[in-house]
């Protein structure tokens, strides 16, 4: 177990060469001056102050102290071993007992992250601007040690100064004290924080690609008819557009022919009609040579036999050739006719194929369509159940973590449940009627009495508090307890002797107890064991003296000038 001890306080004002230095011991120290109507304002609260002050915190000085003008040495051992630290304004040194400079800064956390080493105990909690957990300065680590006088609110922290630089800090550094908000809680947190983000996003997605994929099973076509395979149907369709070519070549071969054919058959018609023309020629010179008319010079003939028989041979060739001409003409135009229908059944035949491409072409692009809609359905489906497999683990990864706050949540429960039986009990025991039992039921409630009882009330929260602290994190460093006048208010003389009783009592035996007080008395306490009882003797507002001044001057002047890190 760690334990804080705080064994010589200086304070320098060099401007003025004067000082006060003033020792500690383990056990029960008691700061008092005389009676209530000499004893006040003799620099008890300024003494208590400046202890913690110099360890980093910000107290509430009077502001006549001129506090930035002042320089404060605290002598303090952890486990036997001494240090001591400087402060003057925001300078902070650490020295070991050799006066070797240990550490210097003028950054509150830097001085946190040094005592953490030393203490083995810090507080963490969540930057208000980044919510990104970081080690606090110096006064969180003292929160449940110091209360200031003037600062006596009930289960309030108002003994520092700027502790609102942290939202909500009272439960979260009270949770740190007692040992469960640790790196470990804040981390489960946010892991907690980000696997519901996480779930959340899944989620979305995964009802997003259900929507989807409902869709997409909407608009694929149940009656499609396709072979089942798309390579066959393609090869199908090669083979039609195939066939479609040679449809398209043969009706161009026929419409060759076709033309070819109707020339030939021009070509014979045109035969005919010339040689109709020289028919009808020879038989009108078939006429002359009957008259004994010559066809060529129109002479007259007395003998035309031979001429008449070369006439009719000429004849009877250009009629059979005629009947050639007229029989070619018929064949032409028969092949013609076959030609034509072999044409139009080719169209025909075309034109089927035509459909029937169009068809294919048609079904190859709702088979492309109910392809590309069925890929990305599977793809669909594979990522609804990577989606799925996702939320499964993000889920099961949150339960692990809920598990682990769940504990945390059980050490929160019982630390409440303990806390609420010792303000029930001390209630009782100092008879404060007006705290209602109900606030008692969480440490972050806020509980307040009024006029007298506020000093009682405040010192049985912060003692209760302490407590809960050494059940349930008895590894923890044990500071100083100090209390800056716990008995100042307007407390009859019982009471002030109760209280103070109470404190001696029930005050962690493992750790340093500072009161200050008026009029002490040590024979008011027979039982009780007094360590160290100091009493100011110095006029009021002088707390400061020269004789101190000039014995410790060396000591300051030293280790102001040591300023390298060895």
């Amino acid at each position: 177990m760690n334990s804080l001890l705080f064994k010589k306080l200086y304070i320098f004002s060099n401007f003025e060469k004067k000082a006060k230095y003033i020792s500690f011991t383990e056990g029960k120290n008691i700061l008092t001056t005389e009676d209530d109507i000499v004893g006040n304002k003799k620099g008890k609260s300024t003494l208590l102050k400046n202890l913690y002050y110099t360890m980093g915190a910000d107290c509430y000085f009077e502001d006549k102290w001129e506090i930035q003008k002042k320089i404060s040495i605290v002598e303090f051992s952890i486990n036997k071993t001494s240090y001591l630290i400087f402060r003057q304004d925001k300078l902070f040194k650490i020295f070991d007992m050799k006066k070797k400079l240990l550490f210097k800064t003028i950054h509150r956390k830097e001085l946190s992250q040094f005592l953490e080493k030393l203490f083995k105990f810090t507080v963490k909690l969540p930057n208000r601007d980044t919510n990104k957990l970081e080690i606090t300065p110096p006064a969180y680590f003292y929160l449940l040690n110091y209360i200031d006088q003037d600062k006596m609110n009930g289960s309030s922290f108002d003994s520092f100064r700027n502790l609102s630089q942290y939202p909500g800090f009272k439960v979260n550094t009270l949770y740190s004290h007692f040992g469960i908000l640790d790196d470990r809680y804040y981390k489960t947190v946010k892991l907690v924080e980000e696997l519901n983000d996480q779930i959340k996003i899944l989620e979305e997605e995964f009802d997003f690609f259900n929507k989807m994929l409902e869709k997409i099973e909407n608009d694929l076509v149940d009656d499609v008819s396709f072979p089942t395979n798309f390579e066959v149907l393609q090869q199908e369709v090669d083979n039609h557009k195939q066939l479609y070519e040679e449809i398209v070549n043969s009706l161009q071969s026929t419409k060759n022919r076709l033309i070819k054919q109707r020339n030939n058959n021009f070509e014979v018609k045109q035969e005919i009609i010339s040689l109709r023309k020289i028919i009808n020629k020879k038989g009108r010179e078939r006429k002359i040579l009957n008259n004994h008319t010559c066809p060529k010079c129109h002479s007259i003939i007395s003998d035309n036999l031979e001429l008449k028989i070369n006439t009719l041979n000429d004849e009877e060739d250009f009629l059979f050739l005629m009947n050639e001409l007229e029989k070619e003409a018929l064949k032409i135009e028969t092949d013609i006719h076959k030609e034509e229908k072999k044409y139009k059944d080719l169209l025909y035949t075309l034109e089927m194929y035509e459909d029937t491409l169009k068809f294919k072409s048609k079904e190859i692009s709702n088979i492309l369509q109910h392809k590309g809609l069925m890929e990305v359905r599977d793809k669909l489906i594979i990522d609804i159940g990577q989606s799925q497999f996702e939320i499964n683990e993000a889920q099961n990864s949150l339960k692990k973590q809920r598990k682990i706050l769940k504990e945390y949540s059980e050490s929160k429960k019982q630390i409440n449940e303990t806390y609420q039986q010792l303000m029930q009990h001390d209630k009782l025991h100092f008879n404060l009627e007006e705290l209602d039992v109900n606030k008692f039921k969480k440490i972050d409630y806020n509980i307040s009495a009024g006029g007298s009882n506020k000093p009682i009330n405040t010192i049985v929260w912060y003692f209760n508090l302490l407590k809960v602290k050494t059940k349930f994190n008895s590894e923890a460093i044990r500071l100083p307890i100090i209390l800056d006048s716990p008995t100042n208010a307007e407390l009859d003389k019982e009471s002030k002797h109760t209280l103070l009783k109470y404190i001696f009592e029930e005050s962690d035996k493992d750790s340093q107890l500072i009161v200050s007080t008026i009029g002490f008395s040590k024979s008011d306490f027979e039982e009780e064991t007094f360590e160290n009882i100091i009493e100011l003797t110095n006029p009021k507002y002088e707390l400061l003296n020269a004789n101190d001044y000039e014995k410790h001057k060396e000591l300051c002047k030293e280790l102001v000038t040591i300023n390298d890190l060895k």
